[in-house]
């Protein structure tokens, strides 16, 4: 039944495919493979509520899944929950520390909690070689940026992608 409803989803046939993972999870209710497959449907719906209900119930039974925290932070973004997201991402990074989309959406989320600052800190540390963490007020990078040297750093989402850049 899973490989018909994923057919009929990658077929775009949405409705039908809900019904066959929707039949799935009444039978087995946390079915791993089920509960992406909706959650990842129903966020293409935009119905976030239910795919984050669908994802919280992943990252529970499947607790090492990075994808799994991965789209819970996303949809927590969606319902503007930037920082439920914000630790959704972090247990990604944690997880899969070398997937930079990780760390932009990180970056992206302490941006709109308006935590500048921070985000300028882990990109200049990501620069120099360092984990990208994220620090509780971190100096000014016009103090001590970029190898401890002044920095101004201007452009936030420029720089989100450094690591990306560096590492291609």
């Amino acid at each position: 039944l899973l490989e018909q409803a994923t057919e009929l989803h990658r077929k775009g046939k949405a409705a039908d495919a809900e019904i066959g993972y929707r039949r799935i999870l009444e039978v087995e209710p946390k079915h791993a493979d089920t509960l992406h497959r909706l959650g990842q449907l129903l966020a293409a719906k935009s119905d976030f509520v239910a795919a984050k209900r669908l994802f919280r119930t992943l990252t529970t039974v499947r607790p090492d899944a990075a994808k799994a925290w991965q789209c819970l932070g996303q949809v927590c973004e969606g319902l503007g929950q930037h920082e439920e997201a914000l630790h959704q991402h972090l247990e990604f990074m944690r997880l899969q520390p070398e997937a930079t989309d990780g760390f932009v959406a990180v970056a992206r989320c302490m941006a709109k909690l308006g935590r500048i600052a921070e985000v300028n800190a882990a990109l200049l540390a990501a620069i120099e070689g360092q984990r990208g963490e994220v620090w509780p007020r971190p100096p000014y990078p016009v103090d001590a940026g970029l190898f401890g040297k002044p920095t101004v750093v201007d452009n936030v989402e420029t720089l989100v992608n450094a690591p990306w850049i560096v590492l291609h």
